[in-house]
């Protein structure tokens, strides 16, 4: 794996865990603005809103919970990070499961010390500012990898029918760059170069410096 990947892999998690600490100091302020809706005034006492320091230590570790959720379900595996439409989806199970989490555990205790709307407010900006995130990540690596910074270089072995629709899937995924493939003879396949027959392939593997080698 590459610097960059790991990198913007593991920059992930400290970026996610203040995402989410700015999600709770929002629910917060907006909680706090009492005539938020025109015409409807809703209180706000120290019975439902706690001390700012008490729910500030409460976000910072509710924080941590969540991103031990989201760690486990692989959102931040570095060998096989998965694309943005996965991250989203694992993002919205694990923001649901984490809210009815903290429900249940205040449940259990018989206490709630603080305002169930901003609990919602804050589960809706988590999920929205955690999905701006990634997808801001992920936008800047298809940059560089469109630039040709930190692409995987891909050589194809051989052919058959559905090699034209594989290098079809790898010029649309700019994290790929198809060098070219090898086979007996050439098959003039579109935008995919004919680097020779199978006699050299450590040579050649070597001079175009191939990173992953697919058998078709």
């Amino acid at each position: 794996m590459k610097p960059l990947e790991i990198f913007f892999g593991l920059i992930r998690i400290p970026l996610d865990y203040l995402l989410i600490i700015v999600a709770f100091l929002l629910a917060y302020d907006l909680r706090l603005t009492t005539d938020l809706i025109p015409g409807i005034q809703l209180p706000v006492t120290s019975s439902i809103f706690p001390e700012f320091h008490q729910y500030l230590i409460s976000s910072s570790i509710a924080g941590l919970v969540l991103i031990g959720f989201l760690t486990f379900s692989g959102l931040y595996n570095l060998k096989r990070p998965a694309p943005l439409n996965r991250q989203l989806t694992k993002i919205f199970f694990n923001t649901v499961i984490w809210l009815f989490s903290i429900i249940t555990f205040y449940f259990l205790l018989r206490t709630f010390p603080f305002s169930r709307l901003a609990l919602l407010n804050t589960w809706i900006l988590t999920f929205l500012l955690l999905c701006l995130g990634h997808t801001f990540i992920q936008l800047i690596q298809n940059k560089l990898y469109r630039r040709g910074i930190a692409q995987t270089a891909v050589l194809l072995i051989g052919t058959n029918d559905s090699t034209v629709e594989l290098i079809e899937n790898f010029f649309k995924n700019p994290q790929y760059r198809a060098v070219g493939y090898l086979e007996t003879e050439n098959k003039n396949l579109n935008r995919l170069t004919y680097l020779g027959n199978f006699s050299q392939p450590q040579e050649i593997v070597k001079n175009y410096q191939i990173e992953k080698i697919i058998q078709c």
